[in-house]
């Protein structure tokens, strides 16, 4: 009789847009689908859910990496200025959507 291996039950993430913001964002593709990701979609950036269509030109990152710590937002931000198609107005933009979306006013 063969015993099968033990899988490795990989504890799930908490969620970080439930319980860090007011409101689950929405994703900005799909607008029915909670949103997990930011991503860069041909020159656009957007928050958007797992579900999305993916586009072979986005560069992505989970929402809850992103805001893991203060010291992950300060690395990521780091991060994304090293690159030179990284478009910071952009991002910002992006930034004031999920602030609306999530109703992240008031918070500072």
């Amino acid at each position: 009789m063969k015993l099968k291996a033990k899988q490795k039950v990989q504890a799930a993430k908490p969620d970080v847009t439930r319980g860090t913001f007011r409101k689950v964002p929405m994703c900005e593709v799909l607008g029915n689908k909670p949103a997990r990701h930011f991503t860069c979609r041909r020159g656009r950036w957007m928050f958007v859910s797992t579900e999305a269509p993916e586009d072979v030109t986005e560069y992505h990152f989970e929402i809850e990496d992103f805001f893991k710590n203060p010291s992950s937002v300060v690395d990521w931000l780091a991060h994304l200025s090293e690159k030179e198609w990284f478009d910071a107005e952009d991002f910002l933009s992006m930034m004031h959507r999920f602030r609306q979306a999530t109703e992240s006013y008031f918070a500072m």
